[in-house]
């Protein structure tokens, strides 16, 4: 082994118990009290810092022409002449987050616990340090990319769920993340500070500039952090609306957990039962909070109209949603139903919005005269079912059958 140089003849590995369960069994993996798991550990990590596409880049020399400019209408401070529209990354560049060694960090109950807050901390400031720019435009000196699409997130989700769900997503970006684009620095002597980029005006900041620029915006939503509770988001969906920006929410699930129907672990659908209070929202700086509440104020709807706003985005995520299931299919549609329905008890206002039982007497039956529902047995258990979902109107024979439940999907579909 390449980390020490043992004589034969007084080489001695750890043997393991017999009974495990005596105590903290580490002797397999030492050999002459050297700890070899930790040694092997160590040299992994090594490996993956000398390969990393994440290095410090303190020393690297700024090769960034002058940008254009601010464009429209933006009234914060640039990055070397580069508006917000230009502080966008790749797909790949994206997916390179994974190098990171803590990537897979896990708490005590197996979770990813190493947060976009943590990276900034670790990598993004002090490798930027200085640099002027942020991580985006340096990594893309050559090339800046201009966004394409805006992403939403809260900075205390890990960073493994966050990459996950924008590679669920099936998008390639460029993307505009704040912690990539932002140039993190609150020093003025190392050049612009996060303040001056952000501006005075929420109106005229970067995160308004960028969809004004786009025509997509995906808001990540993980187990870590209930994004409605933070106030930069609700804000911007509620903003990405008035631009006609298309939104789409991007929540972490497991592909093993909607292929067997498991939709309540989807974050989009546990959560639905938890109505969207903006107003009770919180930043993390007090100054971006207080600007942002002046602006929400200003406005003839104020925080009711963004609640309204952002709970038709949640519904429009669950009325489209991929039931792409390969068994649980009645289960996985009960979870759904509950989501959809908790929402509509706070949209009374579009008189289409209606339960599906409402729907299933006023429209199901109606529709197809002479077809009934399909009755749930007592002992019902669909956990190795493949094909019944008991959401069906059927004649006494089975030889129509109609698919109620996305009849009544079709229906919300059309009324948002």
């Amino acid at each position: 082994w390449n980390g020490h140089v043992f004589l034969k003849d007084k080489c001695v590995t750890g043997a393991r118990p017999v009974d495990t369960k005596l105590g903290d069994v580490r002797n397999d993996y030492t050999r002459n009290e050297i700890d070899m798991f930790d040694k092997w550990l160590g040299d992994i990590n090594e490996e993956i810092q000398s390969y990393s596409h994440l290095p410090n880049i303190n020393n690297s020399r700024i090769r960034l022409k002058q940008g254009p400019g601010p464009q429209m209408d933006f009234r914060g401070q640039t990055q070397r002449g580069y508006g917000p529209e230009w502080w966008g990354v790749s797909l790949e560049q994206v997916q390179k987050l994974k190098l990171h060694p803590k990537y897979y960090q896990v708490d005590k109950n197996g979770r990813p616990n190493y947060t976009m807050e943590d990276f900034n901390k670790d990598m993004i400031k002090p490798s930027t340090d200085g640099m002027e720019i942020g991580y985006a435009l340096f990594h893309n000196q050559d090339n800046p990319l201009k966004v394409k699409i805006m992403v939403s997130h809260a900075w205390s989700e890990s960073i493994q769920e966050f990459v996950e769900a924008i590679e669920r997503s099936g998008e390639e970006g460029p993307f505009w993340i704040c912690a990539l684009a932002i140039y993190q620095n609150d020093d003025p002597s190392k050049g612009v500070t996060i303040k001056q980029q952000l501006g005075e005006d929420p109106k005229y900041g970067p995160f308004a500039t960028v969809l004004k620029h786009v025509d997509h915006m995906m808001a990540v939503l993980t187990n870590a952090c209930d994004i409605y509770t933070r106030l930069w988001c609700v804000y911007e969906i509620s903003i990405a609306i008035q631009h006609n920006v298309k939104v789409q929410l991007c929540p972490h699930i497991n592909p093993d957990d909607l292929y067997m129907g498991r939709t309540n672990n989807d974050i989009c659908v546990a959560q639905a039962k938890n109505p969207v209070v903006s107003s009770e929202a919180h930043c993390g700086d007090p100054d971006d909070e207080e600007d942002i509440r002046e602006e929400i104020e200003s406005t003839s709807g104020k925080f009711d109209e963004v609640d309204r706003t952002v709970e038709r985005i949640r519904l429009e995520y669950l009325v489209n949603y991929p039931l792409q299931l390969g068994c649980r299919k009645t289960t996985a549609r009960d979870h759904i139903r509950e989501a959809i329905e908790a929402i509509l008890d706070r949209l009374p206002d579009n008189t289409y919005l209606i339960s599906f039982d409402k729907f299933l007497l006023r429209e199901g039956h109606k529709s197809h005269p002479g077809l009934k529902s399909a009755t749930r047995p007592e002992d019902f258990d669909d956990t190795y079912s493949t094909k019944d979902h008991l959401y069906y109107i059927t004649n006494g024979d089975r030889s129509e059958t109609i698919d109620i439940f996305e009849e009544w999907m079709c229906t919300l579909r059309a009324a948002i």
